[in-house]
């Protein structure tokens, strides 16, 4: 296997932010036909049937983002009368248009501390700020009506614990637009190595308090007992905010391939390759940052192939 130039935990951020904009545009879009619909209620004379309806989608359009390349369904809306026909042009993203500057990382991030919070204020206003008065009136009510119902959504979304491999900590320096605080980030990582983002809040990486009210709103979701291991840069305060909240000590959580655990896990091998495994487990165990830890165990799964499995739970029990 091989690791792509951009960093494991870029690519993470970039594809997650990606997918939180995707879904802004589609509900922003679902409002605008909605409200489209409703002000074209006229029925065909001679059946009573609605003359505008839906009629599935145009061809994917793909536009290019701050955050990478972005590609949408636009839903396609048929007029069913003879004659001149009523149609249907987005605001949101304009027949010929390639480009949507307005969607970068300070909207995603202010969606997804939404997510988290139920306030959506100010992902609606960074929004619609660019969009004719009207249009951005028309949207208004009915985006925060949908993105509430995705917040209720995310707060009943059970976490189970036992679906994740283990769990990956970042702090994401967002700057002043949004309130001068760092983004704390907690994901899942699963076997095949998916990331599921799981939360956020805000504060400084080192905080352990920070990290701890972190934990307390994903106690609500189910994880009610420490998530392990977790991994992360060597200095944020997560596992301090693990102790806090769950109890023990800081090192209790900073246990992930630990030098002194290392023969036990070897020996889960046939002795003929323990020689050539030995040298990734120390890597893994040492690595300083995320990218490092990963490229070391994807370095691992390619020499282990079908013992992988059997080596990841040893290191994780």
């Amino acid at each position: 296997m091989e690791l792509k130039k951009t960093t494991f935990n870029q690519e993470f951020l970039r594809e997650m932010l990606l997918a939180q904009v995707a879904h802004i545009m589609e509900t922003a879009i679902k409002a605008e036909v909605d409200d489209f619909l409703n002000c074209h209620t006229q029925k065909l004379p001679e059946s009573n049937l609605n003359r505008i309806v839906l009629n599935g989608y145009l061809p994917e359009r793909r536009l290019q983002t701050p955050l990478g390349l972005l590609s949408l369904n636009i839903p396609r809306l048929r007029d069913r009368a003879p004659g001149e026909k009523i149609h249907f042009v987005s605001r949101f993203v304009p027949p010929y248009g390639r480009r949507l500057a307005i969607l970068g990382a300070p909207l995603a991030w202010s969606y997804l501390r939404g997510l988290m919070s139920g306030d959506f204020g100010q992902a609606l206003a960074s929004f619609l700020s660019r969009f004719p008065p009207a249009v951005a009136r028309g949207a208004s009510r009915r985006l925060k009506k949908l993105w509430m119902d995705d917040h209720e959504d995310f707060r009943g979304l059970p976490i189970n614990p036992a679906s994740f491999q283990f769990f990956w900590a970042q702090a994401v320096p967002v700057g002043k637009r949004l309130r001068d605080q760092d983004l704390l980030v907690l994901a899942g990582v699963t076997e095949l190595g998916r990331q599921v983002f799981l939360g956020l809040s805000e504060g400084a990486p080192d905080s352990g308090l920070a990290w701890r009210e972190l934990f307390r709103a994903l106690e609500e979701r189910g994880l009610t007992e420490a998530p392990r291991p977790v991994v992360g840069a060597p200095d944020l305060g997560v596992w301090e905010g693990l102790a806090l909240f769950y109890g023990g000590s800081r090192e209790d959580y900073l246990s992930f391939a630990r030098d002194d655990r290392l023969p036990a896990v070897l020996a889960r091998l046939p002795l003929e390759r323990q020689a050539e495994v030995e040298p990734l487990l120390r890597d893994i165990s040492r690595a300083g940052d995320f990218s490092t830890f990963m490229a070391a165990l994807i370095g691992l799964a390619g020499r282990l192939g079908s013992h992988f499995p059997t080596i990841v739970s040893g290191l994780m029990a």
